[in-house]
């Protein structure tokens, strides 16, 4: 059975990179296919995991090989310019998950409208993307650790954050980017809106210099049948979750081309529907990287350093739900986005007699 097993997942694999190579060596690498009225251009990215874990839930499982994403990706403009579009698959994982689809209506700068299923408005490190990140994981993805850091409580706990279906306007205003949508609130694939709540949400992002920008976000989710922790008798179905946030991102940002510090930092506060009806969650995140570049010719294009702390508690008052996440971790990139990551996870629970668990990660990323 194992034997059955193992040749299963050996036979994914091949068809995951397959695809990848064929529609690589199609597009010749972003190569755009052009209509009398239109531009289709094709990108695709690959991140192989290899990770070990010293949790005691892992024991079973406490190391792994992974294909952590094999995403495929459409983008589409017309020539005129005033409509855009995405689609992006993902076979990562074992799986076949639709990721990005959306349409964009461009009216000009400043007025932007997007409908269809893309990520919403609200938190700097989760609206980064994985090809750029200076950590391997946004949230802790530790074998056999139970413990949540601010990405896992505001994407899985509260779905203030992550890919949902909605409509979005957005644009740039001189030093000033802003985005407010209205979603379903119920996460992103799902087969049909189940629920009349809806999630409303934004953030506005300031240019103070050409390497500092300020950023502050909202999010109000409504769920019209929800009954896991309020007295429905008393209060009805209904009942409504805010979440708010502060951001910084400083430096070159993913400009690995250059010598430079690059640094994010984010708080964010508000209700943690998963938990309790009055639980309020609270997370502290900060990454920083150094990046060290060492040449155009060699076969290493640059080095960089990163370390990322969060701090994070699924309840405020109580002590015994927060938890420390520490992540030392090295970039060596062969070119700008081709690179080997190198992480070192460890997470420190705040409750009293708690392990500290620690796990090793690794993660070649090739973009196309």
């Amino acid at each position: 059975m194992k034997t059955n097993v193992w040749i299963s997942m050996i036979v994914k694999l091949m068809i995951n990179i397959s695809i990848v190579v064929c529609i690589s060596s199609i597009t010749n690498a972003q190569e755009s296919v052009v209509s009398k009225k239109s531009k289709v251009s094709f990108t695709g990215r690959l991140h192989a995991q290899a990770q070990a874990s010293n949790a005691e839930a892992a024991d079973n499982m406490n190391n792994s090989f992974s294909i952590r994403r094999a995403r495929l990706t459409a983008k589409f403009k017309n020539l005129t310019g005033t409509m855009e579009g995405k689609v992006q698959f993902d076979l990562g994982e074992g799986g076949y998950k639709l990721k990005d689809g959306y349409v964009e209506l461009k009216f000009n700068s400043k007025y932007n409208v997007k409908l269809g299923q893309f990520k919403k408005p609200f938190s700097l490190w989760e609206l980064t993307s994985s090809t750029k990140t200076m950590v391997i994981e946004r949230g802790n993805k530790l074998l056999g650790s139970g413990w949540k850091s601010t990405n896992n409580i505001i994407v899985k706990d509260g779905l203030y954050a992550g890919r949902d279906i909605g409509l979005m306007m957005h644009g740039k205003m001189n030093k000033l980017k802003y985005s407010v949508g209205v979603f379903n609130g119920n996460g992103y694939n799902k087969k049909k809106d189940d629920d009349n709540g809806k999630l409303i949400g934004g953030r506005a992002v300031f240019s103070a210099t050409k390497t500092l920008a300020v950023g502050a976000a909202f999010s109000n989710r409504t769920v019209s049948e929800y009954d896991s922790f309020i007295d429905t008798l008393k209060n009805g179905n209904s009942a409504s979750f805010q979440a708010f946030g502060i951001d910084m991102d400083y430096g070159i940002k993913h400009k690995v081309s250059k010598n430079g510090l690059w640094v994010q930092a984010e708080f964010l506060t508000g209700a943690n529907p998963n938990y309790s009806e009055e639980a309020k969650f609270m997370g502290l995140t900060f990454l920083a990287s150094y990046n060290l570049k060492k040449g155009e010719s060699g076969a290493i294009y640059s080095i960089r350093p990163a370390l990322r702390i969060d701090y994070s508690q699924r309840n405020t008052d109580d002590d015994d739900t927060g938890s420390i996440l520490l992540t030392p971790g090295l970039d060596i990139f062969f070119d700008e986005f081709n690179r080997l990551q190198i992480n070192l996870d460890i997470v420190k629970p705040q409750m009293d007699g708690a392990d500290t668990e620690m796990g090793i990660r690794f993660q070649l990323q090739m973009h196309i």
